[in-house]
């Protein structure tokens, strides 16, 4: 009989608690996969500025070939800079008052 009483003082006493980490899970997967799609998105940028300035540089207008590069430096270089501003804007959290200053946070 005290076997029988143990376990279910044991079974009782051990309640399962709920975490809710498939969310958590997912969220930092899409992150994952939002900030490979920025640089895929930002390499994208600066290819297509150096195919179109040897385009340019290979017909003789030198004018145009650096344009080109330097649009696609420009245009990587703003979306890397801007979702960077995104990222720190969305994690910075008061930990005095635990609120996120971010608006998506």
């Amino acid at each position: 009989m005290s076997i029988h009483t143990s376990t279910i003082d044991l079974a009782t006493s051990h309640q399962p608690t709920t975490q809710i980490l498939a969310v958590a899970d997912l969220v930092q997967g899409s992150q994952g996969l939002y900030t490979m799609g920025v640089a895929i998105l930002a390499i994208f940028c600066l290819i297509a500025g150096g195919i179109g300035g040897a385009g340019a540089l290979g017909s003789g207008r030198i004018g145009k070939a650096v344009g080109s590069i330097l649009a696609g430096i420009l245009c990587a270089v703003l979306i890397g800079s801007s979702y960077a501003i995104y990222l720190s804007t969305k994690t910075t959290v008061d930990h005095h008052t635990g609120i996120t200053s971010g608006q998506f946070g």
